[in-house]
């Protein structure tokens, strides 16, 4: 079962500078969560009883309200002056972006809000009192899966609505495992502005998780190699031969400024020609910010599943 924080290092932290793969910890388990209102007791709201509610946990919680039928007046956003990354903007109209590497409590007070939504890792930074004095505070799972969108219908009164999602999700990775087969490798990397070069190896990053959950192997892996708290390892371009698997997926950002011509400058490196998968012309390139949600890992597990087969 896939369960992934959202991917904020890749691009920035939420508020205060959250690490994690735009979260919270590098773990791929969903975090303690407790549903607490502002006077300091607990409950669990009703969806008729959210009010405007304001989401603070980037796109991936968005993306999931959303899937549930709840549309926030606002959320913080990765790249807010990009608007929502991976979700279609028909379904954002209305909603605010707001800036992930901010904690601006007097916008935020101005929004008339209800009801909060946050993740915990953003309470860890940032800390409640000032979340308190602006609206009822429901702290939601960190992460994307069944078990964090289930109990995030459970909180908000959309327990129906989860479950059918849990389903989809379910049978999406059902779909890429057996698309992948039995000898499925993949090297799984990202090019930052420097050029900066990075393999993904493992958990909190939802496509490696993805893979993995396919049955395919990641070249480097884990046992290669030591990751950070977001299962990413920097390379240097001397070893960018670690990238030797047959088939090589970029998570890359063009919202993310320097990153194309960073890209592109490591195209060119000699080092990068003789990489198995450039040689054999299979490098598939995704948006890393495009898979928010528990519905974006079902369009991201019908990728994958179509990107290995």
């Amino acid at each position: 079962m896939i369960r992934t924080v959202p991917s904020l290092v890749l691009a920035g932290a939420l508020l205060l500078g959250a690490a994690g793969c735009g979260s919270s910890s590098g773990s791929g388990s969903s975090s303690a969560s407790t549903t607490t209102a502002a006077g300091g007791g607990s409950s669990t709201a009703g969806s008729e009883d959210l009010g405007n509610v304001l989401a603070l946990g980037e796109e991936f919680l968005l993306a999931d309200l959303l899937a549930l039928g709840i549309t926030p007046v606002a959320s913080t956003a990765t790249v807010a002056d990009a608007g929502f990354s991976g979700i279609d903007e028909a379904d954002t109209e209305g909603i605010e972006a707001l800036p992930s590497d901010q904690a601006n409590f007097e916008q935020l007070a101005s929004l008339d809000i209800d009801t909060i939504l946050v993740q915990q890792y953003v309470i860890d930074e940032i800390g409640r009192s000032e979340l308190d004095a602006i609206g009822e505070v429901i702290v939601v799972p960190t992460g994307t899966g069944a078990e964090e969108l289930t109990e995030l219908g459970e909180l908000v009164g959309r327990e129906d609505e989860a479950a059918e999602l849990v389903d989809q999700l379910e049978a999406a990775r059902a779909d890429a495992a057996d698309s992948a087969g039995d000898d499925c490798a993949v090297s799984l990397a990202t090019i930052y502005p420097g050029p900066t070069p990075a393999a993904w190896v493992g958990a909190p990053n939802n496509v490696a998780i993805a893979l993995q959950d396919m049955g395919c192997t990641l070249v480097p892996s884990e046992a290669d190699e030591a990751a950070d708290g977001a299962g990413r390892v920097y390379l240097s371009l001397e070893n960018l031969g670690l990238l030797s698997a047959p088939q090589l997926i970029l998570l890359q950002s063009s919202d993310v400024e320097g990153e194309d011509a960073s890209l592109h400058e490591v195209e060119q490196d000699s080092l990068w020609e003789q990489l198995p998968a450039v040689e054999a012309d299979r490098v598939t390139t995704l948006d890393r910010l495009g898979y928010p949600g528990v519905a974006g890992l079902i369009r991201l597990y019908d990728e994958l599943g179509k990107t290995v087969a």
